[in-house]
């Protein structure tokens, strides 16, 4: 069960929402990871966004359109940072170590 720090984190991660901490703590407890979460949550943004279309009248203009492919972008971008520790997908390297020799 996710804790209110976990569903805080969350809303740091996505902005405004209008899920509620229960929802969140759904979305946290059926993900692997923050990473995952945040993810999940941007794609549902996008798809709230998806019918939103650009305004121009009377000299000023709104690109709501954005909102979507930006939504996506952010959803993206948690997918592609992955869970850390998952071992899948190792970006570090090799570690090693030696001995100290001392003169």
């Amino acid at each position: 069960m996710a804790t209110q720090q976990e569903i805080d984190l969350l809303r740091s991660l996505v902005g405004e929402t209008s899920l509620t901490d229960t929802q969140l703590g759904d979305i946290i407890d059926a993900s692997e990871c923050m990473n995952q979460a945040a993810a999940t949550v941007w794609g549902q943004k996008a798809g709230q966004y998806a019918e939103l279309v650009d305004i121009s009248e009377a000299g000023s203009s709104r690109s709501m359109g954005d909102l979507h492919k930006n939504a996506l972008a952010m959803s993206k971008y948690y997918q592609d940072l992955g869970c850390p520790g998952s071992g899948s997908d190792d970006r570090t390297g090799r570690t090693q170590t030696r001995a100290i020799e001392r003169a």
